[in-house]
C-alpha cells in the first residue's frame, strides 16, 4: 500500500464539518435499476478513478435481501471497480465500519474496544449505544483513510428493507415496499435521509413502515447518525435533490 494510497478510491453501496449555509446534497431517485445507479453516481459529480473498491452489502448464505449482481453490474463497470463480498448492513455508516473492517476490527467494534478476538468479543457485551458509537468512529476512520472523504462515495439502495440484519441467513419478509436510491458525499446525510424517509412514510395496504420503525427504535438505531455528527463525520441536515424531476 505504501506509495499508492492516494490512488485508492472507494464506492460504498447501502458515510467534515458542514456549516448551515453549505448543507450536503443528498440525491434521490425512486427508480431502483442499473441505469439509475449509474445516473445517481454521476449526479454526485465525483469521478471514481484509480484503483476503485466497490463495497456492497451481500449478507449471509440463505439471505435473499441483498443487492443483485444484475443491479450493480453497470455501476461496477462504469467505475472499473472490484466487487467485494464482505457482509455488512443496509446503511452506509454500518457498511463502512463493519463491512470494511477486518475480522479483528469487527470484534473490536462489537466489544467497544475490549478485544480483537472474534471468539471472545461476544463475552464482552456492551450497552447498545457504545456499539453504535464504535461503528460511527470506525466509519470515520474509513472516511479519513480515503483522502479525508475526498475519495469515497456513499449510496444506499432502499429495497428489501427487512426488520432483520442481512447477517441473518433467514430474515423476516419485508413489510415495507422499496423506496428508491439515495446517494451523497456525506455518509451521515445519506443515512439520515433514509431514516427520515422511513419515519415519514405513510402506511398503505402491503406497505407498512411500522415494524421497521419499531426495530430501529428498539435498537436505538438513530443514535448512530447523532453520534457521527457529534464527532464531525458529517451533517444530519441536508438538501434533498430528486434526480427524477
Amino acid at each position: 500500500m505504501r506509495g499508492k494510497k492516494k490512488n485508492l478510491f472507494a464506492v460504498l453501496l447501502a458515510v467534515v464539518a458542514i456549516t448551515a449555509s453549505a448543507q450536503p446534497k443528498v440525491y434521490f431517485t425512486k427508480d431502483i435499476s442499473p441505469e439509475s445507479l449509474v445516473k445517481i453516481y454521476k449526479a454526485l459529480d465525483r469521478e471514481a478513478k484509480g484503483r476503485v473498491a466497490v463495497k456492497i452489502s451481500t449478507g449471509e448464505g440463505g439471505n435473499q435481501h441483498y443487492l443483485r449482481p444484475t443491479l450493480i453490474r453497470q455501476l461496477v463497470e462504469e467505475v472499473n471497480g472490484t466487487g467485494h463480498t464482505m457482509g455488512g448492513f443496509g446503511g452506509v455508516l454500518k457498511n463502512a465500519s463493519i463491512g470494511v473492517g477486518s475480522t479483528a476490527g469487527k470484534a473490536y467494534i462489537h466489544s467497544h474496544g475490549v478485544t480483537t478476538d472474534s471468539k471472545e468479543c461476544w463475552r464482552h457485551t456492551q450497552p447498545q449505544d457504545f456499539f453504535l458509537e464504535s461503528m460511527a468512529a470506525a466509519a470515520q476512520a474509513v472516511h479519513e483513510y480515503f483522502g479525508g472523504g475526498k475519495n469515497i462515495l456513499y449510496i444506499n439502495v432502499m429495497n428489501n428493507m427487512s426488520v432483520d440484519c442481512d447477517c441473518d441467513g433467514h430474515p423476516a419478509k419485508p413489510e415495507m415496499k422499496d423506496m428508491g436510491i439515495v446517494a451523497s458525499l456525506d455518509p451521515v446525510a445519506a443515512d439520515q435521509a433514509c431514516l427520515d424517509m422511513v419515519f415519514n412514510h405513510k402506511a398503505s395496504e402491503g406497505d407498512d413502515e411500522k415494524p421497521l420503525i419499531a426495530r430501529i427504535n428498539r435498537q436505538h438505531g438513530t443514535y448512530i447518525t447523532d453520534y457521527a455528527e457529534q464527532i464531525g463525520l458529517g451533517s444530519k441536515k441536508y438538501k434533498l435533490v430528486n434526480i427524477d424531476k
